[in-house]
């Protein structure tokens, strides 16, 4: 994976390796356990982005904040959980948005920056659906699902 838009994906042994352009201005790759993948792509873009487990594009959710004054950067990162769903960092507008692996947005999580004088912004996460908390990194940081109000 790079900004050129290529996702290589390997067997866990290592023995097998597939790779195929993706959508360009990647910030990282993640696949789900049935092999889904999904992509965060910055800049004109700005979405996350599904793939077959072949690497053929089905679907993308482009509702996640880029401009000028915010940055070209966002969506930040995407996460892929145990229960088959995706999680992005829609950094620009402080919340986490939970789409499916067909691209339909189940919820989103607002969050609270930490400073809340404006910086704080996140820049990488990580979710763990069983405990129902999302990870941030700018300093580590981990919030409830509970703490979350439901828009």
């Amino acid at each position: 994976m790079n900004n050129a838009g290529f996702a290589l994906r390997v067997s866990l042994d290592g023995k097998e390796k597939y790779g195929r352009n993706i959508v360009y201005a990647s910030a990282n790759v993640t696949a789900n356990a049935d092999g889904v993948v999904a992509s965060a792509n910055g800049h004109f873009a700005h979405k996350v982005t599904l793939y077959s487990p072949a690497l053929d594009r089905t679907g993308e959710v482009a509702d996640f904040l880029v401009s000028d004054s915010a940055g070209w950067d966002a969506p930040g990162h995407v996460e892929a959980e145990a229960g088959g769903d995706f999680y992005g960092l829609d950094q620009h507008r402080d919340r986490f948005v939970r789409l499916s692996a067909t691209a339909k947005v189940v919820r989103i999580y607002p969050i609270t920056r930490e400073p809340g004088d404006g910086g704080g912004q996140m820049e990488s996460m990580r979710v763990c659906e069983k405990v129902e908390t999302f990870v941030h990194v700018h300093a580590i940081h981990a919030i409830s699902f509970r703490s979350t109000a439901p828009r």
